[in-house]
């Protein structure tokens, strides 16, 4: 039929009463995960954070003086739920003209872009589950900037 016609309209009028029946036949689990995702600033759960620092072609705590060697393989612990922020503070890289910066690789997981800013956030990133999750700056990983979050049941 043409566009426009009683019975195009009328199909298009429908629609949402379709929709409607699909979404309650899909069973009411699948409701809350879509209401969920949208629910108010208010209630929504607070996420502790945790830095990691990259500095001197190393990840370390953002307490200390500065990353050394002894930091290879950097170990983050933190509770399920915890979201862990990796901040560029890097003179040793600032220093080098061509030092593309630090990213933060996970296997499985995309690659953050290169960041050569200082105080900027190279990765921030949310572990919800148990586990050990090992991660390397691409372009630093034989210098030893490799580090490993340890997740743990809160």
């Amino acid at each position: 039929m043409r566009a426009g016609s009683r019975f195009t309209d009328m199909r298009w009028t429908r629609l949402p009463m379709v929709v409607a029946v699909l979404v309650g036949l899909a069973g009411p689990a699948t409701v809350p995960a879509l209401a969920s995702s949208h629910a108010p600033r208010e209630a929504r759960a607070v996420v502790a954070t945790k830095k990691v620092l990259a500095d001197d072609f190393r990840w370390c705590k953002p307490s200390t003086s500065g990353c050394t060697s002894a930091d290879e393989n950097h170990r983050t612990r933190v509770v399920v739920g915890t979201r862990v922020k990796w901040i560029y503070n890097d003179t040793e890289c600032d220093a080098i003209a061509f030092c593309p910066g630090h990213n933060v690789k996970f296997a499985h997981h995309r690659k953050s872009a290169d960041v050569k800013t200082d105080g900027a956030v190279i990765k921030s990133m949310v572990f919800n589950s148990v586990g050990t999750f090992k991660y390397w700056c691409t372009n630093h990983v034989n210098q030893g900037m490799t580090g490993r979050v340890v997740v743990v049941a809160g």
